[in-house]
């Protein structure tokens, strides 16, 4: 099973690393791109990644660079919806705890949705957590 993400991680190796977008040229096949990268380069590490990095591997490089801020606010956004979603579905639960039904039955078709209830945000909790 996959680690779960550390946005907080993302952020900061984002905030860390060169502002501007990137982009590929392929030029004879090998790595090449926007000026702005070059600046953090140390070492000649440019030119062993220019020798040995094919463009599919730049361009993938690139749209992650270029794409991760959008990807990471989203993330946050569903991490936020999927913790709103889980309260919602306790609150239920708690609800729905203290309501006793007129008949046996009643209660207990009441006690299910409670427990399906509660199966429910713990799910959602765990998915949240990476715990799928």
């Amino acid at each position: 099973m996959p680690e779960p993400i550390d946005i907080a991680e993302g952020r900061r190796l984002l905030d860390a690393a060169t502002p501007e977008p990137f982009v590929v040229s392929d030029d004879n096949g090998v790595f090449a791109h926007v000026q702005s990268l070059y600046r953090i380069e140390k070492d000649g590490w440019k030119e062993r990644v220019a020798s040995n990095m094919r463009t599919t591997d730049a361009e993938l490089i690139v749209w992650a660079r270029n794409n991760l801020p959008a990807l990471l606010d989203r993330l946050e956004r569903w991490a936020v919806a999927l913790d709103a979603g889980a309260n919602i579905l306790e609150n239920n639960a708690k609800m729905l705890e203290h309501l006793v039904m007129d008949t046996p039955k009643d209660q207990e078709l009441n006690d299910k949705v409670v427990e399906v209830t509660r199966r429910s945000a713990g799910a959602m909790r765990k998915a949240l957590d990476g715990d799928q």
